[in-house]
């Protein structure tokens, strides 16, 4: 906008300067007039364009966030009944945001990344047994989540992904008994 402002100014200046070289004293003077009020004009909107610039330049560029969802590493909890745990698998999820997470769904894959037959949920009994399982499950604070495979096998290996509401990318944690025990993608 600036530079239309001297552009047409500089016009206006020339053809003040054609018409004082054909001794045209009154229309010389309006263009003059013209041409002043132009550049100050200008000067008036460079200021106000490089005050806006300055202002954007402070402004804090949005970056992205990391996931507010962390997730602790897998492991066979504790039971009463001590042979039900190796087909159970718990973890804590941790909420970083202000707002309610929510976990929609969770996927298991075994090492050859087939999809497990599993329940999950954020309770079990004594036995390992999910109670309310596959229902969303409400992330405030940290919750629990416990995965059982329905074929009661013991699970040496698995591949959790669990989908939520804060991303469509989902949280990925891998258990491996006999590797260093967990992996965090």
């Amino acid at each position: 906008m600036t530079t239309g402002f001297r552009i047409t100014s500089g016009i206006f200046a020339l053809l003040s300067g054609i018409l004082w070289h054909f001794d045209y004293p009154r229309l010389f003077l309006f263009f003059t007039v013209i041409a002043i009020l132009l550049l100050f004009v200008s000067l008036f909107t460079h200021r106000d364009e490089t005050k806006k610039a300055e202002i954007n330049a402070d402004t804090p560029v949005p970056t992205m966030e990391p996931d507010p969802l962390i997730v602790s590493k897998l492991s066979h909890p504790a039971l009463r009944e001590r042979d039900h745990r190796i087909s159970v698998l718990g973890c804590t999820i941790f909420n970083k945001s202000r707002q309610k997470g929510v976990t929609t769904k969770v996927n298991a894959y075994d090492k050859r990344d087939n999809l497990m037959n599993i329940t999950w949920s954020n309770k079990i009994d004594d036995f390992g047994n999910p109670i309310n399982p596959c229902e969303l499950i409400g992330i405030i604070d940290k919750e629990s989540l416990f995965v059982r495979a329905n074929d009661g096998k013991k699970i040496e290996f698995c591949k959790l992904e669990i989908i939520h509401s804060f991303s469509d990318t989902p949280l990925t944690v891998t258990f491996d008994e006999y590797a260093d025990g967990w992996k965090l993608s």
